[in-house]
């Protein structure tokens, strides 16, 4: 078991177990109920041809505002850092170890984990996954902390992206498979 000194918020837990992880594919899901395990399996076999696979939640549980928010998010999101997703929002995920390693320690890293892995040329999927209505606790995310910090870091990810190296493209070549532009593949 992980224990942090001190409470530093969901992403710092988040990117501390995501290191901590022994398994060759890693999940993540929300802990408020809204995400279905049983479509880990579906994400899991579409790491067959992906190393990463981003849930994009179907038939969405949520207020009109909140649905109006994420889409608005999603758009500006996809727009400035050109990852062509249509969900990051959504907590099932489901990648390949190695990806751990071009996560960032920011604050709102759940939201742009996808981009970060296209932006290091791993090879990123979208897969349709269920949503439900909330079963516990309430959102920590309303309109102003869904505007400021994930602008804040956008521009900073965006920044980071135009200067990273990509290393995985690179390997993939050097090991004789066929280098390419990671490309964002719909799919359910």
């Amino acid at each position: 078991m992980l224990e942090l000194e001190r409470n530093q918020g969901q992403a710092c837990a988040l990117l501390c177990g995501l290191r901590a992880a022994r398994g060759d594919a890693l999940v993540t899901l929300d802990g408020d109920g809204q995400n279905d395990p049983a479509d880990i399996p579906r994400l899991l076999a579409r790491l067959a041809d992906a190393d990463f696979v981003a849930g994009v939640r179907a038939e969405r549980h949520d207020s009109a505002l909140r649905k109006w928010m994420s889409r608005t998010a999603n758009r500006v999101r996809a727009r400035v850092l050109g990852d062509g997703l249509r969900d990051s929002g959504c907590a099932l995920k489901a990648f390949r170890r190695e990806v751990v390693d071009v996560f960032l320690p920011i604050r709102t890293l759940y939201s742009f984990m996808p981009a970060l892995a296209v932006g290091a040329g791993f090879r990123v999927v979208e897969a349709e996954v269920s949503h439900r209505e909330r079963e516990r606790g309430t959102s920590k995310y309303g309109l102003r902390v869904m505007l400021w910090r994930p602008a804040v870091d956008m521009l900073g990810v965006k920044w980071f992206l135009a200067r990273r190296i990509q290393t995985k493209p690179a390997l993939r070549e050097a090991a004789g498979a066929k280098a390419g532009p990671p490309r964002i593949q719909e799919g359910s």
